[in-house]
């Protein structure tokens, strides 16, 4: 079993053994959680495919100016789909499904508060990140994340303004970047993901480059706005919050 595999693994355990847990109940969310993984989970694989080297042999080589981050064979099962390994697309599903469920059990457990969250301050945030991602548009990485990050704030406004002005959903993004952080770490420090220098600023916290923890919020918070598009509709028709 590859070590990618095997943190994968760590990431959903606990989750999946809670999912039928029933003052959350999780499992009554999966069709809600299959259509973000279809719809924000393909973006980003998409995204991953067309930016990875596949493989950290690429750098020894020299990385192409279009691949941000590559994987190393000595971590990996070796199986590919789509170009990625297969322990990446797993990503995918492991960490916004267990991610999610510390959304779900802040729904069961605590008193939802309504947050300000005005629409101007959407326009600020997402022109601010547009204009961050023309700045760094050389490092093809950090553009990116900006890029997303503006988009999801774009995106939210008019979509699902409620969400940004949810306590659960802030919380569930400051409680996530625990798990993020620990697993990051196990992921960058062997490393078993290895980045393009040219592609990011070179600032990182631990052995986790600055721009991972964008990449993590615009990724969740895509995923966050699939899910609750179609959430409600598989509890009863209505709102159990």
């Amino acid at each position: 079993m590859s070590r990618y595999l095997v943190i994968n693994l760590a990431i959903l355990s606990i989750p999946f053994l809670f999912s039928f847990w029933k003052p959350v109940s999780y499992y009554r969310r999966w069709p809600a959680l299959l259509f973000a993984f279809l719809t924000a989970g393909t973006a980003y694989i998409v995204w991953d495919g067309l930016v990875s080297a596949g493989a950290v042999s690429a750098v020894w080589d020299g990385w192409a100016k279009s691949q941000h981050w590559g994987f190393n064979p000595e971590y990996l099962l070796g199986i590919k789909i789509l170009s990625l390994p297969l322990e990446e697309i797993l990503f995918f599903v492991a960490a916004p499904y267990s991610s999610i469920f510390i959304y779900e059990s802040l729904r069961a457990f605590t008193r939802e508060k309504r947050v300000p969250f005005p629409i101007a301050l959407h326009v600020v945030l997402a022109a601010g990140f547009f204009i961050a991602a023309g700045v760094f548009s050389g490092q093809g990485y950090t553009f990116l994340a900006m890029i997303s990050c503006g988009l999801f704030f774009a995106a939210a406004a008019f979509l699902n303004r409620d969400m940004v002005q949810s306590r659960h959903f802030w919380l569930f993004i400051l409680i996530t970047y625990l798990p993020f952080t620990i697993f990051n770490h196990l992921l960058t420090a062997a490393p078993v993901v290895v980045y393009n220098p040219e592609a990011i600023w070179g600032i990182r916290i631990l052995s986790i480059p600055l721009e991972d923890f964008f990449y993590n919020d615009s990724m969740l918070s895509f995923y966050m706005l699939a899910f609750l598009a179609v959430r409600n509709k598989w509890i009863l028709g209505r709102d159990y919050a």
